[in-house]
This record gives C-alpha cells, sequence and structure tokens, in this order.
C-alpha cells in the first residue's frame, strides 16, 4: 500500500511517496514532480520495490548501473567500478543465492552464501568480496530495495591462521618465527637489483626496481610517476614527489591512494646513481611519465609482472619454474573442425611481488633504526596503526620486554 503527500517548501512545492516494503517497514521518498511520485507509486504496487518480486540478480544489475555512472562521472574510480563488477558477477551470480528474492535475503542466507565463498577462493579474498556486498545491500536499503542490510551481521568461520610447527623438526630455538610477514632478505633484495640493472639496456627495469626497494613506492606510484615530479639535488641524491598513480585495470592515470600517500621520497646515492643514468638514456625528457610506454601511457601493472617482474626474479635466482598442461587447436580436420593437441606450458612464479619491494624498504628503514612515525611518512600509510600492525615486530624492543617480564615478578614479590 502506497500514497502521495505534498508539502511545501521554500524551493517550492514537493510530493512525498510513502509505502510498505516486505518486511512492513514505512518507507518514504520525496519527489519534485507529482508525475515522478505517481511514477514511483506505479513502480511499487507492480512489485519493482521493496524487494517484492525482484532476486539478487536483479540487485545486481541495478547497483552495477548506478556505480557504471558514477565512475563515468568521476565519483568513484573506474578500478572501483571494475573491483565491484568482478566480485559481485563473478562470484555472486554464481552461486545460488542470486536466485534468492530480497524479500526472502536474510542474514542466514548471508552466511551459508560466505560459507560456500570460503570453498572457493581464499579467505582474505572473500573478505573483499564480502565487503562489496555489503555494501551493494547498504545501496539496496537506500534505494528503498530492502529495510535492512542482512550483510551487516554475517560473519567468516573463525579459522587458525597459521599452523602450529613441527617441534621434531626443529633443533635451534631461533628456528621458529612467530611473525608470518614476508619480507625478502637484504641477500635476495641485492640480487633482484643485480638482475634488474641488466635486464635491458636502457637501464628501465633497474630504475623501476630501485623506486620499489629504494623508495618504497608502491607499484601503481611507480608506474604513473611523472618527469615532472623529479629533481636531481645538488649532492645528487634523487627527489620524488608521489602526487599520482596508474589505474591498474585501465593503464590510465588518477589520484593517489590517499591524502598521505602524496609526498616526497629522497633516493640514496646508489638508487640515485641508477635513476639518473636511465634519466639520460632516455634523453631527459621535460614532461610525461617516467615509463611510458610507446603509446606515452602507463604501463598495466599486468604487462610490468608478466614482461619485467618474472623474467628479472626468474634470472635472480627467486622465482619457481611450474608446468601446466594446456589444450590448443591444431590442424584442420577433414570431417571438420581442428585437432586437440595438448601441450606441456612452462613459466616462471616469483616468489615475491612487486609490492615486496615495499616490505623490503620499510624493513631497512626500522633496521636503521628508523621511528615508526617516519616510516609511516615514508610509506605514505594513512593511519600509524597500518604501519605498526604491518611492520611493528620489526622495531627492536627486546629490553622493554625484558623489562615488563620484569615487573610481572615484581608485582608477585610485592604480594608475598
Amino acid at each position: 500500500m502506497s500514497d502521495i503527500d505534498s508539502y511545501e517548501t521554500k524551493n517550492g512545492k514537493r510530493y512525498q511517496a510513502r509505502w510498505r516494503d516486505a518486511a512492513g517497514v514505512q518507507r518514504s521518498k520525496s519527489f519534485r514532480t507529482l508525475a515522478e511520485a505517481r511514477e514511483h507509486q506505479k513502480k511499487v504496487a507492480g512489485g519493482q520495490r521493496g524487494g517484492i518480486g525482484c532476486s539478487v540478480d536483479w540487485l545486481i544489475d541495478a547497483y552495477l548501473n548506478a556505480r557504471e555512472a558514477q565512475a563515468a562521472a568521476g565519483v568513484i574510480e573506474h578500478t572501483t567500478y571494475v573491483n565491484y563488477e568482478i566480485h559481485l558477477r563473478r562470484f555472486v551470480r554464481s552461486d545460488e543465492i542470486a536466485r534468492k528474492k530480497l524479500s526472502e535475503l536474510d542474514t542466514p542466507a548471508i552466511q551459508q552464501f560466505l560459507r560456500r565463498l570460503t570453498g572457493r577462493v581464499s579467505l582474505a579474498y572473500a573478505r573483499k568480496i564480502r565487503v562489496s556486498v555489503s555494501v551493494m545491500l547498504k545501496w539496496a536499503v537506500g534505494e528503498g530495495h530492502l529495510a535492512q542490510n542482512p550483510a551487516r551481521d554475517a560473519k567468516f568461520a573463525l579459522v587458525k591462521r597459521h599452523k602450529a610447527p613441527n617441534l621434531d623438526l626443529i633443533e635451534n630455538f631461533d628456528e621458529v618465527d612467530v611473525e608470518a610477514i614476508k619480507i625478502p632478505t637484504p641477500v635476495a633484495a641485492k640480487a633482484i637489483l643485480a638482475a634488474a640493472e641488466a635486464f635491458d639496456g636502457t637501464g628501465q627495469a633497474g630504475a623501476q626496481f630501485r623506486l620499489l626497494f629504494g623508495g618504497g613506492m608502491r607499484p601503481s606510484e611507480m608506474l604513473g610517476f611523472p618527469v615532472k615530479m623529479l629533481r636531481f639535488g645538488p649532492d645528487g641524491r634523487v627527489e620524488l614527489k608521489i602526487v599520482q598513480r596508474s589505474e591498474h585495470l585501465r593503464g590510465t592515470i588518477g589520484p593517489v591512494k590517499s591524502v598521505a600517500s602524496r609526498r616526497k621520497i629522497t633516493l640514496g646515492k646508489e638508487a640515485s646513481l641508477v635513476l639518473r643514468k636511465y634519466f639520460v638514456a632516455i634523453g631527459q625528457p621535460t614532461d610525461g611519465l617516467l615509463f611510458p610506454t610507446r603509446s606515452g601511457t602507463p604501463h598495466l601493472y599486468s604487462n610490468f609482472y608478466q614482461d619485467v617482474w618474472s623474467p628479472v626474479l626468474a634470472a635472480s635466482g627467486y622465482a619457481q619454474e611450474v608446468s601446466s598442461i594446456r589444450t590448443f587447436c591444431g590442424k584442420r580436420l577433414p570431417e571438420g573442425g581442428r585437432e586437440k593437441v595438448k601441450r606441456e606450458v612452462k613459466r616462471w612464479k616469483p616468489l615475491y611481488t612487486p609490492h615486496h619491494g615495499r616490505h623490503f624498504a620499510a624493513s631497512a628503514l626500522i633496521a636503521a633504526g628508523a621511528a615508526p612515525k617516519k616510516v609511516q611518512r615514508f610509506l605514505g600509510h594513512s593511519r600509524i596503526e597500518l604501519t605498526m600492525n604491518v611492520y611493528g615486530h620489526l622495531f627492536p624492543d627486546q629490553r622493554a620486554d625484558d623489562d615488563l617480564a620484569d615487573a610481572i615478578d615484581r608485582q608477585l614479590a610485592a604480594a608475598t
């Protein structure tokens, strides 16, 4: 049931449509014209609003159409829209939950979907998909399709993040690492940088890897770095200002991740020398990107990973060779069609990703005695909590741990 009321505002007359959704909750929405309010009323009566007769599959299309319009208008990044599209169309639409009506959607249904999802993808990726689903359902609440967000209280089942070590195979106390973060060692970083500098004639790979390992830049910041934000100081050091980044999926330039990401970085002497050699080799440009494609656009992350990162790590010895059997189309058959040929395809699987260069830079700063706030500003983290959650265990604090342990003994001694 729905009706329309009119009321006066300082900007003129407005019309308010009121209706009850599938859950019986009173909803309302204001319109500028009576025709718009009546059209909305027809949709409510026809079951196009409030979840009556509409499925999750229908909601996915409606939500993505709205997000696509926002991306076209520049309200959100195109990469954000693409991530929503991948999560919802590939993983939600292919699940049985897509056939449920919105009026049947509740927290237990979302809980069962999450349980099935963790059997298909990793827990980390499943969490990202859950966020996309929750944001979509929150949008549906605002549009009047749902009374409340059923994904708000849906949780993943508790899982053990780390396996217990096999104590029978451990001979030394120091062999057990209680932290799980993966950081390249200085030996590995040195070998990777050496392989990068020998990779091509212009020194582009060497300069790119120096910005990752020596400047702590995000891969997107490195691929989208502009020449104008590069300056050679009088002492030979290179100063960089991070003001933009490349959007991985489109190969276009976009804003940095956050306000804190806009920062200045000073490279060390060796990294500055490598970057200067590359800058001279490409003709010392005054405009454009530092690492452009032939058309002047930024490289896609996938192309950089496949064409540069993987071969360099393979040459440095920090990549594993993996093989898989793939089916190709062979010669034409007399009866029509083509024969199917199975071949073994070999490729390199790097032990580290480009983001691990950033981890190494942070660990090197911490080992040199840098304070947490200094590391935060260097990396461009928006919150100190993020820096400490990722790298907090690397800060030397053994004396403080010993003092805390002694404090417990002193408290117990005072009580006797």
